[in-house]
């Protein structure tokens, strides 16, 4: 299965690109593949801290039912 690539461009600071580039070239690989690694790693973290959608509708849910309880509580 092909991945259909789309070409951007951008700006990085000098020394974070020269490290990037070394890395590269020690490791064999293209540049493009190590920063894909590094955009799908971030994604993912970000993603991870992200709560469910489902969570968040439960909560929610429970927090409209139980207001008088929290809120009670909360004193």
């Amino acid at each position: 299965m092909s991945v259909q690539r789309e070409k951007f461009s951008t700006q990085m600071d000098a020394k974070l690109l020269s490290d990037l580039r070394r890395v590269a070239k020690q490791e064999g690989r293209q540049l493009q593949s190590l920063i894909e690694e590094a955009v799908d790693r971030l994604l993912e973290e970000k993603d991870a801290r992200r709560p469910n959608a489902d969570v968040l509708t439960r909560a929610e849910s429970a927090m409209a039912k139980y207001s008088d309880a929290l809120e009670y509580l909360a004193k």
